[in-house]
């Protein structure tokens, strides 16, 4: 049974919903604690060492949810536990990208991203237009060039754990 005054949080990496490393920040948070423990399954938990503000953790290197599991420690060896979760995502966003001219004078150009994917969803994107012009955050556009030529175009999707690709 724990004590009523004994409990703690984990916030990862500040609270961020997804990851693109192992290796974790835990920042804790515990009123009336003296140690402190961890565990990836809640079945095999970490060695008890004194209770620190924050320590860096490693969670299993595998994509999806992963979940961190803590127990807290009073002097009178009464537990309190914690969780806290985040999506582990380290593979960058496939992109399909698309471009037709859109106008009969062929300056204006439709682009489009929207057959791209990423297992977690795509952040935001980021056009090079070729003429000077960056566009951020659009799937698909169109845009108009002051003179007819070749104009090398970058896009570049970001996903939420921070994983970027360029085409």
């Amino acid at each position: 049974q724990a004590n009523a005054q004994t409990s703690g949080t984990i916030i990862i990496n500040s609270g961020a919903t997804h990851t693109n490393s192992a290796s974790v920040t835990l920042t804790l948070s515990a009123t009336n604690v003296t140690e402190m423990c961890f565990s990836n399954d809640d079945v095999t938990y970490s060695s008890w060492e004194t209770y620190a503000p924050s320590i860096i953790w490693t969670i299993p290197n595998t994509e999806g949810t992963q979940t961190v599991y803590a127990q807290f420690r009073d002097s009178s060896n009464q537990t309190a536990p914690a969780t806290a979760s985040i999506i582990l995502d380290t593979s960058p966003p496939v992109i399909e990208p698309y471009w037709t001219p859109y106008s009969s004078d062929y300056k204006t150009v439709y682009f489009d991203v929207t057959y791209s994917t990423d297992n977690y969803g795509i952040q935001n994107s980021t056009w090079d237009l070729g003429d000077g012009n960056v566009t951020n955050n659009y799937a698909y556009f169109t845009h108009t060039y002051t003179s007819i030529g070749n104009y090398l175009v970058t896009v570049t999707l970001t996903d939420y754990a921070g994983n970027s690709a360029s085409v």
